[in-house]
């Protein structure tokens, strides 16, 4: 919730909304996907496809399950499923704050609403603002940590930007790092990649001219993922709870939404 201005900045306007959780994922709620119990019982095409399409889901958990919580907590859910809540959050909570809400420090016409969720929350909402096929919904991934920036027109109260060219058939996203550029960046950033020998090899090579900073669109809604990173030497897991962060010449954003 960090704007230009020191006075700018109120923890009241962070909002949590349970709509936006991570999906459920039933009877492996709670597993790592390449365990191997988990790989030898239901097989790696099974998980890729509860994990990735947009139907279909993991047998529902019961109550001998460590992770069962009563109703109105699901018992298993499809990305379909958390779409479905997700969208609710977004026309009830979201959008009215982003286009109508009054006494905010923010006009409503240069104001930005940040979503801090989780993949699959963020993964179901993009699949809907940009009308991804339903074959293609398995092709659209979220980047940990990396900010998606979507305009809206307030007349129309769509988004206003052109779609561009993805893996997923097309996005009115703006990226500060594609997906398919994340997985570079980290590559390129481990032992023996192209950034570490640049920085603490004997072979320099120059750096990329870095990018102008630019002011984002007014009225959009940025999406940042709640992320679950791995410590790569030791595999020992750790959850990060990502806070968003804006350029010093953004305005302060109205509200900040998370799970």
């Amino acid at each position: 919730m960090a704007g230009p201005d020191q006075e700018s900045w109120c923890s009241d306007r962070i909002r949590r909304d349970s709509r936006l959780n991570e999906r459920h994922y039933g009877v492996v709620q709670g597993e790592f996907k390449d365990a191997d119990h988990v790989q030898e019982t239901y097989g790696a095409d099974t998980i890729r496809e509860w994990r990735r399409s947009m139907h279909a889901k993991p047998p529902p958990l019961d109550e001998s399950h460590p992770h069962f919580l009563p109703s109105p907590a699901p018992r298993t859910e499809s990305l379909a499923d958390c779409q479905r809540r997700t969208l609710d959050c977004f026309y009830d909570a979201i959008m009215p704050a982003l286009m109508d809400e009054e006494g905010l420090p923010t006009p409503a016409d240069e104001r930005v609403v940040i979503v801090v969720a989780h993949s699959n929350t963020i993964r179901s909402l993009m699949a809907y603002l940009d009308d991804v096929p339903e074959e293609l919904v398995p092709n659209l991934h979220v980047p940990n940590s990396v900010p998606i920036l979507y305009p809206f027109d307030r007349t129309t109260r769509k988004v206003a930007s052109t779609k561009l060219e993805s893996a997923a058939g097309g996005s009115h996203a703006r990226w500060m790092l594609s997906a398919q550029n994340h997985n570079r960046l980290r590559a390129a950033l481990k032992p023996g990649g192209s950034l570490a020998r640049a920085f603490f090899g004997t072979s320099l090579t120059r750096p990329a001219r870095p990018a102008h900073p630019t002011r984002p669109p007014n009225q959009q809604l940025a999406m940042r993922a709640r992320v679950e990173l791995a410590h790569y030497r030791n595999r020992s897991h750790t959850r990060l709870h990502t806070h968003t962060r804006t350029h010093s010449r953004t305005r302060s954003p109205g509200h900040c939404f998370v799970s």
